[in-house]
């Protein structure tokens, strides 16, 4: 009997024009995984905002916070920026905790139990000029937030390089 195909669903998570390279690298990784892995009837999805196929009207915080509940895998690329805080948290309730969409998407991984695997990039690799005049007033509060987003990667934190 053939065993069937199963799916491993991973979400990427991250600030977007200051990882956009990060991004592309896991990607880029994602592609020997998935060669490696399909011998064993193993298929790697992964969901990235950047490629999403939404419905027409579908806010953007819905169809992240959705993805995320249906990955097993949370990836997160982490730099200084805390990223774009949306007017609403998902579902249309308000974003009164003024969250970034990329802290909404890890909270949404903790407590749905997805395993997380978080990536710092290192400070001295800087963030590009654009991403930081548009994320101007965004920055992560450095330490302290590091240590949270750390709290939420229990098991592995690397750094990039």
């Amino acid at each position: 009997m053939v065993e069937p195909w199963q799916s491993l669903k991973v979400f990427v998570s991250s600030t977007f024009k200051d990882l956009e390279k990060e991004r592309d690298k896991l990607h880029a990784a994602f592609e020997g995984v998935k060669e490696r892995i399909a011998e064993r009837r193993l298929s790697l999805i992964p969901y990235d905002l950047r490629w999403r196929d939404r419905k027409p009207g579908e806010p953007v915080v819905d169809w992240c916070l959705e993805a995320v509940h249906e990955c097993q895998y949370f990836v997160n690329i982490l730099d200084g920026r805390y990223g774009w805080r949306p007017p609403d948290a998902g579902g249309g309730a308000a974003n009164v905790r003024a969250l970034s969409i990329t802290e909404m998407e890890t909270e949404e991984a903790v407590r749905r139990g997805a395993r997380r695997l978080f990536f710092f990039r290192e400070a001295s690799r800087g963030t590009p000029p654009e991403a930081k005049q548009e994320g101007a007033n965004r920055h992560h509060e450095s330490a302290d937030d590091r240590r949270r987003w750390q709290g939420a990667a229990p098991k592995t934190v690397a750094q990039l390089h």
